[in-house]
């Protein structure tokens, strides 16, 4: 609903504002390329909405395809609550720094073969849905 929509975005800002610029931050979520972001669309499964389902996005488009790669990263927050307009929320862009870690993490992650620089040195074998903390 929009009453639920608007207190979401209060609380979200309240806490905004207590950060100051440049502040280092720690969140877990999804992590997303913004140029999918801008799409609405998930580049490797048109089909489907960006910030409904993350959880899809290969790590093949997220780290190998230039247009995601070069575009920067954002964290996806959950959904406020299951029902409740069931997006993910943009919540922090990171910046040169924590998009190359989180790039190293992902290739260390992924599975060998999905994406030409994955190297699964962690064991994971992760193809969709990258989550980092």
């Amino acid at each position: 609903s929009v009453a639920f929509a608007i207190v979401s975005i209060v609380g979200i800002l309240r806490e905004c504002q207590a950060l100051e610029i440049g502040a280092t931050v720690c969140a877990k979520g999804f992590i997303m390329d913004k140029f999918c972001i801008k799409r609405g669309k998930l580049l490797d499964k048109p089909s489907v909405k960006t910030l409904r389902n993350p959880n899809q996005h290969s790590l093949h488009s997220l780290i190998d395809d230039p247009r995601c790669l070069n575009s920067g990263y954002e964290v996806l927050l959950d959904p406020p609550s299951p029902g409740e307009g069931d997006l993910y929320r943009r919540v922090w862009t990171l910046d040169a720094t924590g998009a190359k870690e989180m790039i190293a993490l992902a290739r260390a992650t992924g599975s060998k073969g999905l994406c030409s620089t994955c190297t699964d040195k962690l064991g994971t074998s992760l193809i969709e849905g990258f989550r980092a903390t």
